[in-house]
């Protein structure tokens, strides 16, 4: 459970996207928060917020099914050749 722990903490290769994923979420949800003070122009501003939350939201995602999709093929691939190993 620590060696998890501890990949999760260490930075990686791909620091930069996660940080500018977790700005774009929260300036959607500062913008989501601070619209009722702008008055008639809230009606503009809240959907842009909505739109940035879920931008940042689904980048997030998409970035981790394709990392699962990437440990998932490397798993099988290392499967297979120790059972062609294992054969012969």
């Amino acid at each position: 459970m620590s060696r998890i722990i501890f990949s999760l903490l260490a930075p990686g290769k791909h620091i930069v996207f996660h940080s500018a994923a977790l700005a774009i979420i929260t300036t959607g949800i500062v913008m989501l928060l601070s619209a009722s003070e702008l008055g008639p122009v809230s009606a503009f501003i809240v959907p842009l917020g909505l739109y940035a939350v879920i931008l940042g939201v689904f980048s997030e995602l998409f970035f981790g099914v394709r990392s699962l999709i990437s440990v998932c093929a490397q798993y099988v691939q290392n499967r297979s050749c120790n059972t062609e190993a294992k054969a012969q």
